[in-house]
């Protein structure tokens, strides 16, 4: 699974970014905190772009924040996340929403198939959506976060895990 893609508007710190990951490998994020220069790069967002893959793809991030605690404080609304993946040939687009005009708090995805409409794979509820969603992935939250993102403040105990 390769993740090409990640859109994010108005997300934790992030008020609108866009990352092309198609084929970038293993990616070093450093930050610059443009609001605090005494910060340095503490508060610069390098956290919130992984959690952002994390919350898009599971509906909480890796440091456990959900619901409307993953809006932007400044927007207070239009939290919005996407995320382009490829299997294969196989290309998905997943996109989870918080407090948003158009698509409210719901989660999407989207099968992308080459010279055709792509194929809505939501269904009628998020849970039924989000079970879409793990299966694309083939993994966990737990999993995710354990292999992709480790992140600081809550290691995961990789040697305990199952392919559960």
């Amino acid at each position: 699974m390769d993740i090409e893609q990640l859109a994010i508007q108005n997300f934790l710190t992030i008020g609108q970014a866009e990352l092309e990951l198609d084929s970038r490998g293993l990616l070093l994020i450093q930050g610059q905190n443009d609001d605090d220069s005494s910060a340095s790069s503490n508060g610069a967002g390098k956290s919130s772009l992984v959690d952002a893959l994390c919350w898009c793809l599971y509906g909480t991030t890796a440091r456990d924040v959900s619901g409307d605690e993953v809006i932007n404080d400044q927007a207070k609304k239009d939290t919005a996340v996407s995320i382009t993946l490829a299997d294969g040939a196989t290309r998905y687009r997943i996109a989870r929403f918080r407090k948003h005009h158009l698509h409210k708090n719901q989660l999407l995805v989207w099968q992308q198939v080459a010279g055709h409409p792509d194929i809505d794979l939501s269904k009628a509820s998020d849970r039924d959506t989000q079970a879409v969603v793990n299966r694309i992935m083939g993994c966990s939250l737990a999993v995710f976060v354990g292999a992709i993102v480790a992140a600081q403040e809550k290691t995961p105990d990789l040697p305990g895990m199952t392919d559960k």
